[in-house]
């Protein structure tokens, strides 16, 4: 993975890390307007994976780059897979717990939870995000609509996270149901 691919990991306070992957366009900066952090103390461990942990985090990268992010108790707050590149557009994928709810995305025609597909058949719930007008009504599961911010909070029984991606390039957020597998999981593309 690390051949062709740089990781970047920044912790902007104890409890809040900035991750870039390079190479690749990096997208306008918007949304992040605060600059100047203060420096946060961290550690580097490594050994068959590599562990960058402040008082509050820790992320375990891995040598095929997937990460894993956990509290200070080493509590399991989230786990991404190696993001993938397919040319122009980049893939970054994360596990779902089976409970686990998603929230957000701005502004949607659609159930509170993100994870809920539009009918029983499907089992992706999928969001476009490209700002539209949509003239005259809609219902539910018309999208994009007026307002889509590529942000969403994670839920689930033993905690929450919140994830934010400074990307105003075309995306596509979809959640697979299931259980806590490789199959269950968010999917990002950006084109």
């Amino acid at each position: 993975m690390f051949e062709q691919a740089e990781l970047e990991i920044c912790f902007l306070t104890p409890d809040l890390v900035q991750i870039d992957w390079k190479p690749g366009v990096r997208p306008v900066p918007y949304g992040i307007v605060h600059q100047e952090w203060s420096e946060v103390k961290t550690t580097l461990e490594k050994d068959e994976r590599s562990v960058v942990s402040s008082s509050a985090l820790k992320v375990v990268v891995t040598t095929n780059g997937s990460l894993e992010f956990q509290n200070a108790n080493g509590q399991t707050i989230r786990q991404e897979l190696p993001p993938l590149d397919q040319g122009e557009k980049w893939v970054h994928q994360a596990q779902l717990r089976l409970e686990e709810r998603i929230y957000d995305l701005g502004e949607r025609a659609t159930s509170l939870d993100l994870r809920r597909p539009k009918s029983k058949k499907q089992q992706v719930a999928a969001y476009r995000m490209w700002n539209s007008d949509k003239p005259g009504k809609y219902g539910s599961g018309i999208d994009p609509l007026y307002l889509c911010i590529p942000t969403y909070l994670g839920l689930y029984q033993g905690g929450s996270y919140l994830v934010f991606y400074e990307n105003s390039y075309l995306a596509t957020f979809s959640f697979l149901l299931g259980g806590w597998s490789i199959s269950t999981h968010c999917s990002v593309s950006f084109h």
